[in-house]
Formats: C-alpha cells, sequence, structure tokens
C-alpha cells in the first residue's frame, strides 16, 4: 500500500475511535512517582496519570506544613479532622511540590478524580474528597454532579447529541457480587476501562467506557445483594426528521429570511447529519451557499446537529412549505411570511468643481444613497453609488466598522451605479445584476437588467439589459489548492465565479457566493473556503468559470417581452409561454421568437414531466423536447433536438442537425419486464438509427438482471448484444455490464464490487464503511483495454473519506490514487478545527483550520500544503481577526488579516491591519496594507499604503488630524507622506469658517504645500454650499482637495431612518 493510501485508511480508522464518547482509558494508575528531593524546605515530585480534573494532596495535621506551592501558584490547606487537604484543579500530569516543612514521601497522601467524575486512591489511605471542604476554591471546575446510587452516571434523560453509546460509572461494596446490564443483557466486564478497589472505604467503582445502545429507550440496571438500580437513556435513530428552532420572515423587500433548523430522528430526538438537501422553497430565492457543489442538490451544511438556511428578501407575504431532504427522508416544513413595511432613506451627494480662475475647472463629486419605503401599495428598495452599486468594497480599501473588516454588503447589487427593486402584490420589478429572468428560452441575458414580472396564474415577463453584450466568460485555472488568479480583464469587484461539474456525463452549474464561498482582493487573488481540483476522481471534472462585465462596458442591449399561463388540473400543473427576444446591438434588431410548454405532476404513482420549446426567426428554427411519463405500468423518456442549417437566432447552438431519443420499460410480472429504446440522428452529410430491446429479471429490491439486443444503420451500425447485473447479498454488492458486437471486435465491459464492512455497535448511527473495486474494459479493432480501480469511501463521527486506486493495468502501469479525507471538529463551544486531505495523481493536498468565534470577536487561521508534479510543492498560511469592543459605551474594533505563499517560483505576502474607534467626541479609523512578493505590483518588491484619520467634535467645532502613506514596487525609493490639518468653526448654526494645511512629502525630496481657506452655509435643512480657496497645491495620494485656486463644493444629506410596523 502506498504511504498516502496508509495515510488515509489510517484517518479514516482514527475517526472510528474518536466517534466513541472517551479517548483511551487504560489504567495508568501504578505509574506514580514519589520522591523526597530536598529539606530544610521539602520538595516532592509526583507523576499524575492521563484525564485528571482534580487531584487532592493530603498531611497529617501534626506535619507542621502550612503552605504548599506548586510552580508560582501557592495553595493554602483545608483542614479536616486530623488531616491537611490541598486540592489543585486541572493540574498538569507532572507536579513539583514545595512544603514549608520538612515530611517524607511517605506522608503525602494523593487522591484524584478524573474528567467522567471516576475517583482513586493513588498514594496513601485518605479518599478524594467531594464535600465543599474538599473543594475549596476549585468548585468552578468540579465534573458533571453524579446522581446517588449504584449507577452514578448516567443519570436518566437523552445521551450527548450524535452518540450511540455511553460511559457508566457504578459504586458497589467491595467484593460483593455485581452486575451491569444494559436492556437486559450483561455488559462484559472488557469494557471496563478503570476499577478501583478501595480498602479504606469499603467500596468498588468502575467505569464502564463506551457501553453500547440501541436507538430509542435504553435501560440500564446493577443487580446487587441490596436489589436493584435502574436509569433510562435515550438514543436518537439516523436523522430523517427536522424542526424549526427560530425564523425571521418578514415580508418588507429587505430583510433577508433566515432559518434556523434542528435535526432530529424520525421521532423528534436530537440528532447528527453533515449536510441537508433544499429540494423546494416554494417560490423564495435560496442565498445559503451550497456547501457541497460538487453533489447533487442544494448541500446546507449542519453544525452539531442545527443547520441555518437564508433566502433573499421578499415583499409577498402568506403561507410558504419548504421541503428538505434530510437523510434521504422528504422532510416539509411550513412556514408564514409576515407582511410588513420599512422605511429607511439615507441619501448624500457631494460635488465640487476646483481649480477656479487657474484654467479649466475641474468637476468632482461622489453619491451614495439607500432607500427603502412603502410606496403605491409595495416596497421599493434602491441603492445608488456613484462608485458602483456593485458587491463590496475591498477590505483593503476601507476603514472596517466596529471590527469587521470583511465586506460591505449591499441587498441589491449591480455593475452600474444604480440597483432598485419595487415589490408589489401584483408586480415585481427589479433592476439589478442578473435580474433578467427567461421563461421561453432558458438563457437571460447577464448583467444589469430590468426585470418586471407580474403576479398571477397569467404573467408578462419583460426584461432590458442594456451592456448585455459585455459581459467576458472566461475559465480559471484551479490547481488542488485555495487559492486562483482572475484573469486580467475581469473586475474584481464585479465578477460572479460558476463550478461546473460533471459526474459520469451529467453536468451541474453551481453559482459560489462571494465572501462565503471565496474572497477576492483587488488584485484578482482568489481565496475558496476549500480546495479545488481539476478532476477530484475518474469519473468527475470541476471547471470553474468567471463572469462579469469588462473593464469598460459598451453598450450592447438585449431585450425580451414574454407572456406565461399556468393551469392546474388534477395533480398535473402545466405552463405555456410566447415571446420574443430582440437583439438591438444590430440594425434593424434582429428579432428571436419562442413558446414553450412545461407540465409537471410529482406528487405519484403517476408522474409526469414535460419541457417542449421552440425558437424560429427567418433564419431558421431550434426545437427542443425533454419528457418522462412514470406509473405502476412502465416508464416512458423522450429526448429530441432539432435545428436547421444556418440558424443564428437566440439560443442557437451552431450545430444543426437532428436528434430523438426514446426508451420504454414495462412490467411483465411481479419479476420480468421488458425495456426498448431507439435512437435516430441526422446532420447535413450523415444519418444514424439504432434500436434496442431486451428482458428484465427483478427478483428482489436488491437485484436486477438485464439482457438485450441492439442494430443499427449508418453512423449507428452494428449489431450486438448488452447484458447487465446488480444484485446484493448480505454486505456484498456486485454491479456487472457488457456491450458485444456481433461480427466486429468492438465492445465495452464493467464490474464492481464493494463490500460494506461490519462495524461495532457502540459507533454512531450513520457510520459506514465501504471497500471495493471497479473494472472496466473496451475492445477496439480487436485490441484490448482494461482499468481496474480499487475503492474505499467512508464516514465515521467528523470524518468523511473517499478513496480510489487505479490499480496497475495497461493504461495504468504505476496506478494512479485519487480520494479525500475531510473532518471538522468542535473542540469547545467556540473552538472548530477543520481539516482535509486529498490526493490526485499529479497533487497532494493538505489543509488545516481553527476558528474562534465568541460574541465580540471573530478569529481563524489556517495553513495549506500541497505538492503538484509539474509545478512542485507550494505552502499558504493565513489568519484573520475581527473584533468589536466597547469602553464606556463606546463602540470601538480591531481587525487584521494576513495571506502568505510559497512556490517554486517565489513568495508573495497580503497583509492588513485596521482599527476604529466611536465616541461622542473623538473618532478615529486607520488602516495599513502590505504587499510583498508575488502579490505586489512589479511582482517582487514592496507595495505598502497606510492611512489615519481623527476628528474631534467638541461641540461648535470640529478638528480633523489625517496622515497618509505609500511605498510602491514601481517606484522605488520614492516613498510619499501626506498629512492635512482642518478646523472649522460654526459661528451660528448656519454659518462656518474653516482652514486647513496640506502637506506632501517625498523620499526622493520633493515637498508641496497647500493652504486653504473656506466659509460654509447651510442654506436648508439637508444641504450646505461652501466656497474656498487653495494657495499652493500638488497631486494627492488620497481623495484631498488639493488643487490650486478657488473651489466650490455643494454637500446634500437626507437621513431619515425609521420602520412603521
Amino acid at each position: 500500500m502506498k504511504p498516502a493510501t496508509l495515510l488515509i485508511t489510517s484517518l479514516l480508522v482514527s475517526g472510528l475511535a474518536a466517534a466513541q464518547t472517551t479517548p483511551d482509558t487504560e489504567r495508568t494508575a501504578t505509574d506514580q512517582q514519589v520522591t523526597e528531593t530536598g529539606a530544610p524546605l521539602t520538595s516532592l515530585t509526583v507523576t499524575l496519570p492521563a484525564r485528571v480534573k482534580q487531584v487532592q494532596f493530603t498531611l497529617p495535621a501534626i506535619s507542621g506544613v502550612t503552605s504548599m506551592q506548586i510552580g508560582a501558584q501557592s495553595y493554602a490547606p483545608t483542614a479536616l479532622a486530623d488531616q491537611l487537604i490541598w486540592t489543585v484543579p486541572t493540574p498538569e500530569r507532572t507536579l513539583t511540590l514545595t512544603l514549608n516543612a520538612p515530611v517524607t514521601a511517605e506522608d503525602l497522601g494523593v487522591a484524584v478524580q478524573y474528567d467522567t467524575g471516576l475517583t482513586e486512591i493513588l498514594a496513601g489511605t485518605a479518599a478524594f474528597q467531594t464535600t465543599a471542604a474538599g473543594q475549596g476554591a476549585s468548585a468552578a471546575s468540579a465534573p458533571t454532579a453524579l446522581r446517588d446510587g449504584v449507577i452514578q452516571y448516567p443519570s436518566t434523560g437523552p445521551v450527548p447529541r450524535g452518540r450511540s453509546s455511553t460511559n457508566v460509572t457504578t459504586i458497589s461494596r467491595l467484593d460483593e457480587p455485581f452486575t451491569l446490564l444494559v436492556n437486559g443483557q450483561p455488559v462484559p466486564d472488557r469494557l471496563i476501562g478503570r476499577r478501583v478497589d478501595n480498602t479504606g472505604t469499603g467500596f468498588t467503582t468502575r467505569e464502564y467506557i463506551a457501553v453500547p445502545l440501541q436507538p430509542g429507550d435504553n435501560t440500564i440496571t446493577t443487580v446487587t445483594p441490596e436489589g436493584q438500580d435502574t436509569v433510562t437513556v435515550t438514543v436518537a435513530s439516523v436523522a430523517a426528521s427536522a424542526r424549526v428552532l427560530s425564523s425571521t420572515l418578514l415580508a418588507d423587500g429587505f430583510t433577508p429570511l433566515t432559518l434556523a433548523v434542528d435535526i432530529t430522528d424520525a421521532q423528534g430526538r436530537p440528532t447528527v447529519v453533515p449536510t441537508i438537501a433544499v429540494t423546494d422553497t416554494s417560490g423564495l430565492t435560496l442565498t445559503t451557499p451550497d456547501g457541497d457543489p460538487a453533489q447533487a442538490g442544494h448541500q446546507v451544511r449542519v453544525v452539531n446537529g442545527q443547520a441555518t438556511l437564508s433566502f433573499a428578501p421578499t415583499s409577498t407575504p402568506g403561507p410558504v412549505r419548504l421541503t428538505l431532504d434530510v437523510n434521504n427522508h422528504p422532510v416539509t416544513l411550513a412556514l408564514n411570511v409576515t407582511a410588513t413595511e420599512r422605511r429607511n432613506v439615507v441619501v448624500l451627494v457631494s460635488g465640487t468643481l476646483s481649480g477656479i480662475g487657474q484654467g479649466t475647472p475641474v468637476a468632482s463629486g461622489e453619491a451614495r444613497g439607500t432607500v427603502e419605503a412603502p410606496i403605491l401599495g409595495g416596497q421599493l428598495t434602491a441603492v445608488a453609488d456613484s462608485s458602483g452599486a456593485h458587491t463590496d468594497t475591498p477590505a483593503e480599501v476601507r476603514f472596517p466598522t466596529l471590527g469587521d473588516n470583511s465586506r460591505d454588503t449591499r441587498p441589491l447589487q449591480a455593475d452600474g451605479a444604480i440597483a432598485a427593486r419595487f415589490d408589489h402584490p401584483d408586480v415585481t420589478a427589479t433592476y439589478a445584476r442578473n435580474a433578467a429572468t427567461d421563461p421561453v428560452f432558458g438563457a437571460p441575458a447577464l448583467g444589469d437588467a430590468l426585470n418586471v414580472t407580474t403576479k398571477g396564474r397569467t404573467q408578462v415577463h419583460a426584461y432590458a439589459a442594456p451592456y448585455a453584450g459585455s459581459i467576458i466568460e472566461a475559465p480559471v485555472v484551479i490547481n488542488g489548492t485555495r487559492l486562483a488568479q482572475l484573469p486580467e480583464r475581469l473586475d474584481p469587484a464585479r465578477v460572479q465565479l460558476t463550478l461546473r461539474v460533471t459526474r459520469e456525463g451529467i453536468t451541474t452549474d453551481t453559482v459560489l457566493t462571494r465572501g462565503r464561498d471565496y474572497v477576492i482582493d483587488a488584485q484578482g487573488l482568489i481565496t475558496f473556503t476549500r480546495p479545488l481540483f481539476p478532476t477530484p476522481d475518474l469519473d468527475t471534472t470541476q471547471v470553474l468559470i468567471a463572469r462579469g462585465p469588462a473593464a469598460v462596458r459598451v453598450i450592447s442591449p438585449q431585450a425580451q417581452l414574454a407572456v406565461t399561463h399556468t393551469t392546474t388540473s388534477g395533480e398535473v400543473t402545466a405552463t405555456a409561454a410566447a415571446g420574443v427576444h430582440a437583439d438591438l446591438t444590430t440594425q434593424p434588431a434582429d428579432l428571436t421568437y419562442g413558446v414553450r410548454y412545461t407540465a409537471a405532476d410529482t406528487t405519484g404513482p403517476r408522474t409526469l414531466n414535460v419541457d417542449a420549446r421552440a425558437a424560429f426567426n427567418a433564419s431558421g428554427l431550434r426545437g427542443e423536447l425533454t419528457a418522462e411519463a412514470a406509473s405502476p405500468q412502465g416508464r416512458v423518456n423522450v429526448a429530441a433536438t432539432h435545428e436547421t442549417p444556418g440558424f443564428t437566432g437566440y439560443a442557437a447552438t451552431g450545430t444543426p442537425g437532428s436528434a430523438v431519443t426514446v426508451t420504454a420499460r414495462a412490467p411483465i410480472t411481479d419479476t420480468f419486464g421488458v425495456q426498448v429504446s431507439a435512437r435516430a440522428q441526422t446532420s447535413a452529410s450523415s444519418f444514424g438509427v439504432r434500436a434496442a430491446a431486451g428482458l428484465t429479471y427483478a427478483p428482489s429490491r436488491s437485484s436486477e438482471f438485464t439482457a438485450g439486443l441492439f442494430t443499427g444503420a449508418g453512423d449507428l451500425s452494428g449489431t450486438g448484444v448488452t447484458a447487465t447485473a446488480r444484485w446484493s447479498a448480505g454486505p456484498w454488492t456486485t454491479t456487472l455490464g457488457a456491450q458485444q458486437q456481433l461480427g466486429s471486435a468492438n465492445g465495452q465491459y464493467s464490474a464492481q464490487v464493494t463490500r460494506k464492512v461490519p462495524l461495532p455497535e457502540r459507533l454512531p448511527p450513520g457510520t459506514e464503511f465501504a471497500v471495493g473495486t471497479k473494472v472496466t474494459g473496451t475492445l477496439t479493432d480487436g485490441d484490448f483495454s482494461v482499468r481496474a480501480r480499487a475503492v474505499l469511501e467512508g464516514r465515521a463521527g467528523p470524518f468523511a473519506a473517499s478513496l480510489e486506486y487505479g490499480l496497475p493495468t495497461v493504461s495504468d502501469q504505476n496506478g494512479e490514487l485519487r480520494g479525500s479525507v475531510a473532518a471538522t471538529l468542535p473542540v469547545t463551544e467556540r473552538v472548530n478545527v477543520g481539516g482535509t486531505f486529498t490526493l490526485t495523481p499529479d497533487t497532494r493536498t493538505l489543509t488545516g483550520d481553527v476558528r474562534y468565534t465568541s460574541p465580540n470577536m471573530v478569529a481563524s487561521t489556517g495553513l495549506d500544503l500541497s505538492h503538484n508534479d509539474q509545478t512542485g510543492p507550494s505552502a499558504s498560511a493565513r489568519f484573520s481577526v475581527s473584533y468589536a469592543g466597547e469602553r464606556v459605551r463606546t463602540p470601538w474594533g480591531v481587525t487584521a488579516d494576513g495571506l502568505s505563499t510559497f512556490t517554486r517560483t517565489g513568495a508573495g505576502h497580503r497583509y492588513a491591519l485596521g482599527a476604529t474607534y466611536r465616541g461622542e467626541q473623538w473618532n478615529a479609523a486607520a488602516y495599513l496594507r502590505l504587499r510583498a512578493g508575488q502579490y505586489a505590483a512589479d511582482k517582487t518588491g514592496t507595495d505598502l499604503t497606510a492611512e489615519t484619520n481623527v476628528t474631534y467634535n467638541p461641540g461648535r467645532g470640529d478638528v480633523r488630524l489625517g496622515l497618509a502613506a505609500q511605498m510602491k514596487s514601481t517606484d522605488p525609493g520614492n516613498a510619499t507622506v501626506q498629512g492635512v490639518v482642518a478646523g472649522r468653526y460654526w459661528f451660528t448654526q448656519d454659518l462656518a469658517l474653516g482652514a486647513a494645511y496640506r502637506g506632501l512629502y517625498t523620499q526622493a525630496g520633493l515637498s508641496a504645500s497647500a493652504y486653504a481657506l473656506e466659509g460654509s452655509w447651510r442654506f436648508a435643512t439637508p444641504a450646505m454650499l461652501t466656497l474656498g480657496y487653495n494657495v499652493g497645491g500638488f497631486t494627492p495620494i488620497t481623495a484631498e482637495p488639493t488643487r490650486p485656486g478657488a473651489y466650490v463644493r455643494l454637500d446634500f444629506l437626507v437621513d431619515d431612518t425609521g420602520r412603521t410596523p
């Protein structure tokens, strides 16, 4: 076995061990040492066993010892009868005791209490005292309370979530008969992890480790001559349901909808599962990131048995049904979105005309605004920003707010300056990025678009996308690490990433969520939350696609108008749609007309799914049909496409021709059935047809056998036989397949055998482990090739593993290994540790993460190690800390994040630090950012930028101090520092006079200054006019107004924030 294979296997086995209730509990009581080392002070060294929660030292009261010192800590004794007792909580394994009187090692008594509550005497005869006197100051660290009775632990009630075993601690009289029963069955003595026979007290204490339990109620009983003692503990079964813990469901058009669910078994007992899938949201837009884009469906990660789901804001109140897939069990949650209104208007407009009298004046300004208000019976939400209403402001170009250096998020996003949404019970209108919807062609335009949709059975859909032709799509190279570089032609602030996964010929696209699945810095460096591989296994490929507007957008509009009508007849819901799409970049406009019909009935036992669409214009047409119908009498599938030569309309593929595939299957008896299929395809220069028929035999749910014939002509010519077999017997599952042409040496063959490994009952529900092999063979013109793979799959506690090893065959001379092990371990309530180990034939990647969360701080750190056969080894280390504090009710925050990467071609470093302070009179904000090595502008040097601003507002005046610095790798030896001192005094409520000094100093010796004097007039409550003059001037490194000459500035601010129920 290769070392990497051994590592993955050992990690999985360690997960099996971690899933049990306690770690190793071999008795180590005999390894304690007590040695005398000096006088007149006495120094004694004590070595304790593992897992000691507290230790008590005892000495006779006549010893004269009044103080014990361990390291730098001093302990005072507690007197009890004729003994002195020292209690030390959470001790180290080896302790050096310094006593202030001479004693011998034989005088010292040592008793311990383990983390399970079990006590033991290691030296002397004094038992561990559990009274208040014995506990002393260590009461805060006392273990879980023990119950009265022979069974001291556990008490009646549920076991910890996710456990299927428990420890049992008992106490009975010394040397008397004793039996422990679970559900009436004796528990073997081999499960006793620790036993203490205390002749001083006359009792025996036993600790049973990982006693297996069954789902449901379990009765634990002890039988002694005095009678029986019984407790009942409850164990959850496999995850099969969910319940709502809390929710925020407001229909105000702005607030995201959130829902916290608790995962349970079928009886409502809390349990655990790695992920759940969301299958239906009743029209709500799910925004929770896909927990595993490589898996089918939208996966939501579950942490300690609980999951949080988020949905986009809505203004439509009413009942909603949410359907989840919990461990292959459908679960429907009935929710209610409450009607409410939200009012919030904040608008800031600032415009400056500078350089008046110094040549051509220069105009500059900024505008930002957010409007949320009930209007015309609906809810309006709009955001505007002259610098762009797109997703976020990069962390390194903004001040952190209350310690949050992650992102400035907006409820609406657009590549341009404006995004808006109007929600009304009858209509929804949205102008935002990728807002277009296409119910006819199924290919909505990308980029900023205005989309209007009415509500009801008959709906009108219309969109106008002014920049649809400016959207760029480009692949992003992924290499098995968590880092990737965005192509330079795409804007990092406006790009969208999509992961395209193809597994066994089926392709799915998942849009990744910025800030959750990944982050991008201003230079286009992408950091993912997990490594991405182009080929994670032999049947799967992954491609990362980046879409976004070009750096300079060009007006290239597209528009569409469509009408849909939905009807319901019985259990069938059908929708008919018709529309027209216009490409307005041509003169005259290029129009494409389309129709579509969909029908669905998924309630069973009869199901139906139909999707038929056609697009046509003067150049030709394209049509598509997919249909599936199923009933107890059989199943039929139809798929067809047709495109005429020369068709250039919307949704054209450029591949003319026709193809039709029909498959049908029907039962003859309870075990026998028949299946037939036919395929025909044509193109301008070829034709092919094939038909197949066969019999099926399914004697049970776990086995099926098929055999058939096929024949064809043209491109699909050939006659042959096919056969498949699938059966399960006990832990074994076998699948065989063969296709052989008659009259030619061509064929394909496959075999797969897997075995579920039997596991101890004490492991948690859902623990699985399977091994097997897959073999495929191909016969082409008499040449035979074979490919074999060993397969290992499993899940144990927090671990999940998947491994494939390509055995040495004709096509894999040296074999190839692919697989992964992943785990997330909650160390404490606030600390989580996670890691992955992934292998492909050319790349090995190991990652580790630690995350700490508290009400005031979020911190994480991680290390990635990778080796690629072509690019060599690489490593990256990263961290981030965000802390929000409060001092005398004044909020302040500190943030820091960093990334260092090391590759064969060099190293790169990116670090940022930020701080804020928001007081009644003082306010301060600062940041420092550094980029070096491969992340610098010249790929070798260092870029450093920093800025600090402090304002003081004692009442009628304000003072501002600012300092900025930068050092560019493209301009070495020319560091620049810029400072500002400015102040303003209000003589009246509406009139103020201000002055400022701004200076620029460079390492090369250049210096420049600008002196400004200005007056301000607040001529209206939200508006202020400022006239000023700059003496001197220079080109600043920040946004300071330093152009020489006169300037005029107009500021407009409206802040009307409130909420109406």
